[in-house]
Order: C-alpha cells, then structure tokens, then sequence
C-alpha cells in the first residue's frame, strides 16, 4: 500500500480544509474590507464624526483581545492538522514512522511524498541586492545564496525552526517569510574590542517576530551572531592568505601541478598583495600551458552535504591568454558549473576584486579531495600575471531560509558598518502552511503540482 493523497480519504483532502480555515481566519482578523480592522473603523468613524469618543473608549482594546482570539483558534486548527498526521493507519504505518513524534512524520512525509514524485505548488523566494551603509567606514561584504544543504537548519521564523533534512540538499529554498528585511550590524571589531582582524562579530537581525500562529507576516528577530568567512578559513585551508611563505616558489601547505616555481609560480610581493604582505603570481614564459598548485582538503574538518563559500581576490597585469579556475577536485567528484570560479582571464580586472563561489560538499568526500588554483587555456607569454589574494573558505550560515557568508576586502569590517538585504517570498497555499506550522518545506513543483492548492481553497 502507499499514502493516500487525495480523493475521499485523501490526506491532503483533509488538510486542505484545515488549511483553507486556518487561513481564513487570518482574514477575518485583518481583511481592509471585511475583517476585524474594518469593522472597528467603521465604528470609530461614525463615533467620532460625531465626538463620541468616551462612548468608545476601549474599543479598540476590544478588537485587539478579538484578534488574539483568532490567533488562538488558527493554533487549535494547526493542532488537528497534527493530529490527522499521527493517524496510524492511514499516514504513520505508510510512511513507516515509528512515533507520533512531529518531527520523525514531517520526515518521513517529505521521504515519502519524494518517493511518490508527490508534490505541492512551489514558493518562489527573491533575496535582493545587498545594500551597504553609506556611512560605513569598514570595508566588505554580505554575500547570498537561495540554495539549501543537507546538514544544517535553515533557521527559524515566527519562532518555529526548521529542523535540518537531507532531502534538502541543493534546493532552492522556499522556507522565507513573505516578506522580511534583514539587517547585517558589525557590533565588535578590532579597533575598538580587542577582536582579531578577520574575526568581527557581526549580528544578524530579520524583521520582529510574530506568534506561532500569529495574523501578521513576522519575520526571525535576532537570527545569530556570524563572523567573516576568513574566521574560519585556517581550520579547512593552510596559508591561504599566502602569508606564511613561499618555498622555491611554491606556496607553503600547496603542491605545484604545473608550471615551474619560482617562474610560473612565485610570490608577488607586497606592492601586489590586497591584504597583508603577500600575495601568489602565476605568470606565463611562454612556454607552460597549465600553471596549476593544490591543496589537499582533510576531510576530518568538513562536512558532507553541508554547504560552504569559497572566496578569493584576483587581478591581472598584462594578461589575455586562457582561463583561470579555482575549484575542488577528487576521485568521483565533479564541480557543477556555479561551483567554481572560472573567468577568462582576458575578463580580469587590473585591479582586485572580489571572486567566490558556493559549493555544498558530497556525501562521500573523496579522500584526495583538493582545491586547486589552474591557469590554463593557452600558453601565456612573459609579462602575462594573474595575481591571487586572501582566499576565504568557510561553512555557509543559515537563517530566516537563506544561506549567508561575510567577507572582507583589502580593508576590515568595522564596528557600526550595516548592510541591508529584502527578502521576499511568493508562496503556496500548502507550502506556506507546512513553513509556518511544521517548519518544513514539501516537494514542490512550480507548474504541475499534482496535490494542487485548489484542495486548500
């Protein structure tokens, strides 16, 4: 046998009642025409029309101890939806729970419904650009990825956190609230609170929180307090900032692959460093065709299926010959097109910027995982140098249903700098319900959903 969707016993038959209700309560309470809001206004205007103001008084206490009463009743109608879950026959004994545990059925929900190609209609989320304070006297920057892994929460809205799932590894998230500003404050620096450069706190805030089952959008508060993704790089990548020295060329801690050190592969020194004093030059002799170092990855300090940022800064001098690549490599690993940093070198800036890419780790980490730094595609003549600087390397950070890394540029981040960024979310009538609910996101197909929204309206 297998779970019954729809149809007369149809589970998402009877959730989409509870949902429809669930819903409709909300706009009862709030509806600019014929909720809560309305009728009060319409009393006060023809009171006040008429200076009854005292005859009034406490009325609007009234609708607002009413609307607390509807938040109250979209609990109870959320506790049945818990409840036809646990039913035993028809849900747990299908998806095979072993609890009427919340947790264990939503699990094993979305295990199923995967199995089944079941789906609901899916949410579609947009994250802004990301808005740096005019007044910031730090330097930086707040990057963003719509794309969950397989090993960390996507966070919490409404005070409802979503637990981790594996299924969720590579999806595009669907788990934001509709709509929810999220402020990025460095609130401890190294000029004023004895912090390491490249370690800044910074706290991250969404929109204020509404009730569980609350009648306004809401958002996450306080999210976390995150550090710059070089905080963390020493513990997955050596000499990664290129400051711990250069033997016959090479940098420490990297193997070359290509190329001869000390002419293909040097150090640049510090009139061409963007942080510190050091910085690695790949430069072509006309003769190398692959200039190439790596650097073998212990798997002991990563983590499958979570998802993690590389970031570098790069700059040319006089070159237009092939390509430059950063990426991972290993026995049975392929790096997907986004997951890399590939550029044409002719497309190079003569000055540093800012390069990164996102990358949720396999399952099985190869155990001759790498990362490797390649300029290929042609053989570069003499005065041809790509320049490479501060190389970031740090796990994601997840909140409100989005995945964030902060990175510094040749200057730090600093106490007071904020960056601002919109996050909004378009969503569907099941999926909306399981995010605030259940703190879960379904399967979810965006055209042909075959558990349609229509079973909920």
């Amino acid at each position: 046998m297998a779970l019954t969707y729809t149809g007369t016993t149809g589970l998402f038959t009877h959730l989409g009642k509870l949902v429809k209700h669930y819903n409709q309560l909300k706009t009862d309470a709030t509806d600019g025409s014929t909720g809560l809001d309305a009728d009060r206004d319409e009393i006060l205007d023809a009171f006040q029309a008429a200076d009854q103001d005292v005859a009034i008084n406490g009325l609007v206490s009234s609708y607002e101890r009413w609307k607390s009463e509807y938040v109250g009743r979209r609990g109870e109608l959320a506790a049945y939806a818990l409840k036809r879950l646990q039913d035993r026959v028809s849900v747990l004994d299908e998806i095979g729970a072993t609890s009427i545990g919340q947790s264990e059925i939503i699990s094993k929900l979305i295990e199923a419904m995967d199995e089944d190609t079941a789906s609901v209609a899916a949410s579609s989320v947009s994250i802004g650009s990301v808005n740096a304070d005019v007044d910031n006297a730090g330097g930086g920057t707040i990057l963003t990825t719509n794309v969950l892994d397989g090993a960390t929460s996507p966070g919490a809205t409404n005070g409802v956190s979503v637990p981790s799932q594996v299924y969720y590894d590579g999806l595009t998230t669907e788990l934001c609230p509709a709509s929810q500003k999220h402020r990025f404050r460095v609130v401890a620096d190294s000029f004023h609170d004895d912090v390491e450069e490249g370690s800044e706190e910074i706290a991250w805030e969404g929109t204020v929180p509404d009730q569980p089952h609350g009648i306004t959008g809401g958002g996450s508060g306080y999210i976390a307090t995150i550090l710059p993704i070089h905080a963390a790089t020493s513990g997955h990548l050596l000499n990664a900032d290129f400051e711990d020295g250069f033997t016959g060329g090479v940098p420490d801690n990297w193997d070359l692959v290509g190329g001869v050190g000390n002419t293909n592969v040097k150090a640049a020194g510090s009139a061409d460093a963007d942080h510190g004093v050091e910085a690695l030059l790949l430069q072509g002799d006309a003769s190398a065709t692959s200039i190439e170092i790596k650097q073998t990855i212990d798997k002991a300090n990563v983590v499958g299926r979570k998802r993690y940022c590389v970031s570098a800064r790069v700059k040319k001098t006089s070159a237009t010959t092939g390509s430059l690549t950063i990426q991972f490599e290993g026995t049975g690993y392929t790096a997907g097109g986004s997951e890399k940093i590939s550029q044409a070198v002719s497309g190079l800036g003569t000055s540093y910027a800012l390069h990164h890419f996102f990358v949720t780790l396999p399952a099985r980490i190869p155990n001759d995982f790498r990362l490797v730094i390649r300029w290929d595609g042609g053989t570069p003549g003499g005065s041809e140098k790509v320049f490479v600087d501060d190389i970031g390397f740090g796990a994601v950070n997840y909140g409100g249903g989005i995945g964030v890394v902060a990175v510094r540029n040749s200057a730090p981040f600093v106490r007071e700098d904020r960056y601002d960024v919109t996050v909004t979310n378009t969503e569907g009538v099941f999926q909306s319900f399981f995010r605030r609910v259940f703190g879960a996101q379904l399967p979810s197909d965006p055209a042909m959903p075959t558990l349609a929204d229509s079973l909920a309206q």
